[in-house]
């Protein structure tokens, strides 16, 4: 994290000294590839079972999957630009709810019972608001900061209960095999922010190849159905490229 940081700062400060010469008007940017970071999801629960209170714990790893972005940059003054870029991942999964839970016949003797649920997916369609400075080196490339406000539109797979009745348990209830759970999907927008660089290779007057790395980030709250609020965080770092359209 440390070197992607590193080199992150390397091409703002480029970007910040050497004004590109004869800047286009329009910037026109369509790129793929993957996050590169995982995060990780904790819901934590509580619910009353035999007079007692249980609790259960989601835990939910978003894979490194692949991300979709396109955007658009408007040309204001010398190198400045401002724009906009849309961007769309998906990652549809697992996770593992362990819960404890109260004992039908003895206060105070919580047992522990897990298990894997499915659903518990992750989209997010992001809209990322920059402000610009691009630069150009020699060889045709051209470096560009950016900057600005992210909206996301969230939605996140959550667990709202253990699906656990007496008539589903064994006696001497001791032990308890893992009941299932309901899933719900929450959906809400989350304010954040973006940062990052991109490196394009100039083909000819129109086109180029570049390198995007983006780091952005929003965190709030969802609340599922009867549950307490769960802290939601959204972006990351996503590391890509694709094609660019320079008029």
């Amino acid at each position: 994290m440390r070197s992607q940081v590193a080199a992150l700062g390397a091409a703002v400060l480029l970007c910040t000294v050497v004004p590109a010469r004869a800047q286009a008007h329009v910037r026109l940017m369509i790129n793929a590839g993957q996050q590169a970071r995982s995060t990780t999801l904790n819901e934590t629960q509580t619910f009353q079972q035999y007079q007692e209170q249980g609790t259960f714990t989601l835990v939910r790893t978003t894979s490194k999957r692949a991300f979709y972005d396109g955007g658009v940059a408007i040309h204001i003054v010398s190198g400045l630009y401002a724009g906009a870029s849309f961007s769309f991942f998906n990652d549809p999964g697992s996770g593992t709810v362990t819960a404890q839970v109260p004992h039908p016949l003895f206060f105070n003797q919580l047992r522990t019972t897990s298990g894997t649920v499915s659903g518990i997916d992750r989209k997010e369609t992001a809209v990322h608001f920059q402000a610009s400075w691009t630069a150009r080196a020699a060889g045709g490339i051209e470096f560009t900061a950016f900057g600005g406000p992210s909206i996301f539109q969230t939605e996140q797979g959550l667990v709202t209960k253990l699906n656990l009745t007496l008539a589903n348990e064994v006696y001497p209830y001791d032990t308890l095999s893992f009941p299932g759970v309901t899933t719900q999907t929450v959906k809400g927008t989350v304010n954040g922010y973006n940062a990052g660089a991109d490196m394009t290779w100039r083909l000819g007057k129109t086109f180029g190849l570049g390198a995007l790395i983006r780091y952005s980030h929003g965190q709030s709250n969802f609340t599922p159905t009867g549950g307490q609020a769960v802290k939601i965080e959204t972006g990351g770092l996503n590391a890509g490229g694709g094609l660019r359209v320079i008029f």
